[in-house]
């Protein structure tokens, strides 16, 4: 079965999948890394370039072309809140305080493309706030994202039975 992780934006979601794909030994897919290469741009300029529904239905059309795998772990999109994943395998959502996103955000090179210049901590916040009812829908283990690296991955696979 393949262990997802899902969360907002700098969750910890591809580092925690890296970290976990290494230690194990497993495939890792990472929603994010596969729309870069397939678009073959980076996820803020395809986003700016056209718009978020766009955006999401191309999203959509990876997380679809995806199929089970027995070992893999996989990392999903900050947006992705409602992927059609059944029979893959458990979601761990990576609970993260919004004030830690967004200090992690602001020592990031990358910046989520919806961010304007008026307010951005505020818009931040509303679109985290919007779509954490759907993480905690999605997961079937709610994991302390604010740990460090090793405690992290450890609990996934004291959970996950690695």
């Amino acid at each position: 079965m393949t262990l997802i992780l899902c969360g907002p934006p700098f969750s910890g979601k591809s580092t925690i999948a890296q970290h976990i794909a290494t230690k194990w030994q497993y495939p890792l897919i990472d929603t994010d890394d596969l729309i870069e290469k397939r678009i073959g741009m980076s996820i803020s300029d395809l986003y700016l370039q056209v718009g978020e529904e766009e955006f999401r239905k191309i999203e959509q059309d990876i997380i679809d072309s995806l199929s089970p795998s027995n070992r893999a772990v996989l990392a999903l999109g900050g947006g992705i809140t409602s992927p059609t994943l059944d029979g893959f395998g458990p979601f761990f959502y990576l609970r993260v305080p919004v004030e830690v996103l967004w200090q992690r955000l602001e020592h990031s090179e990358r910046r989520p493309a919806y961010l304007g210049l008026q307010s951005p901590f505020e818009t931040f916040s509303e679109r985290i706030a919007k779509r954490l009812p759907a993480y905690e829908e999605l997961a079937d283990y709610v994991i302390d994202g604010n740990r460090s690296i090793g405690e992290i991955v450890e609990e996934i696979g004291e959970l996950y039975g690695l």
